[in-house]
């Protein structure tokens, strides 16, 4: 038997029950928001990292400097497989696959006009990225505070070039789908075409949605309180991480840092056991005849 000391008061309970909800409350609704079509990405918070630990966020962003979809071969190879995959998929015949073939050729001639117009940028915009990758190797990069403003300042200016182009070559994605969409039966297009990839596409998007999802579902119920919050404080802390306050041009990460010491509170003291469905779970686990003692703070 626990010593009375290390009992909680009911408004220590009712505390961690108000805690629990607010938190997980807060983590549902940012889920939820985070499934409302396809804005949510987490491409700006990986190529916005700062600090030593820079080099393995952006790491998670397949083709972060744009090179290959500014690359005109890359791009049509990629149409020519979307091209043969929507004729398989819809079992296109010989009239439809000339109008595709019409629809691709004319799609590259826009691609072939935009790239041409855009070429000296583009090239400047690569030695630029040469002078930056060799600017982030120097000594000076990781210990000057100016030097390290310097190359964000940097860093910023070249993706907001980058992403100038890329919105035009993400029209010229959904134009082609479009297009193609248009040369199906609508029998065709009732079974589903598929979709064309995007070689920027991010794969941790889909794990981050589902998880701050999952810990504000689990958090609201009370049901695996422990392992759910502390998934929660490990994403937030990766987040901080991202962003160490100590590194100059370091974005301000006060508040999940809070949130992710509230989410350890709720973990070390095993927060849905009270009003929850964990209090469920502890009675099936305690031998037969063990009184439970909800305000333990002992499981």
């Amino acid at each position: 038997m626990l010593d009375s000391r290390y009992r909680l008061t009911t408004l220590g309970v009712i505390s961690l029950v108000a805690l629990r909800l607010g938190v997980g409350w807060h983590f549902f609704k940012e889920g939820a928001a985070k499934f409302d079509g396809d804005r949510f990405t987490s491409k700006h918070f990986l190529e916005s990292a700062r600090g030593p630990l820079a080099p393995l966020y952006r790491g998670m962003i397949p083709d972060p400097d744009g090179r290959s979809r500014l690359d005109r071969q890359q791009t049509v190879t990629r149409w020519e497989a979307y091209l043969d995959q929507v004729k398989e998929v819809c079992g296109f015949d010989a009239n439809q696959d000339q109008s595709a073939a019409q629809v691709l050729k004319r799609h590259v001639e826009q691609l072939d006009w935009y790239l041409d117009s855009q070429r000296e940028r583009i090239d400047e915009y690569l030695r630029e990225l040469a002078r930056l990758s060799a600017a982030r190797a120097e000594p000076s990069a990781g210990d000057v505070p100016f030097e390290q403003q310097r190359i964000a300042q940097k860093e910023t200016e070249l993706r907001g070039k980058l992403n100038g182009w890329l919105q035009t070559l993400r029209g010229l994605d959904e134009g082609l789908q479009r297009d193609l969409a248009a040369v199906a039966t609508d029998a065709q297009r009732r079974a589903g075409l598929p979709g064309l990839s995007d070689p920027g596409a991010l794969r941790v998007d889909t794990v981050v949605k589902y998880l701050i999802l999952s810990v504000g579902v689990c958090l609201v119920l009370g049901f695996l309180t422990r392992p759910a919050a502390l998934a929660g404080a490990a994403f937030l802390i990766s987040v901080v991480l991202s962003q160490p306050p100590w590194v100059p041009g370091a974005e301000e990460t006060y508040y999940p840092l809070v949130e992710a010491l509230a989410l350890l509170v709720l973990a070390a003291t095993g927060a849905g056991r009270f009003a929850g469905l964990d209090f469920f779970w502890q009675v099936l686990r305690r031998p037969s005849g063990d009184p439970v003692h909800v305000g333990e703070a002992k499981t």
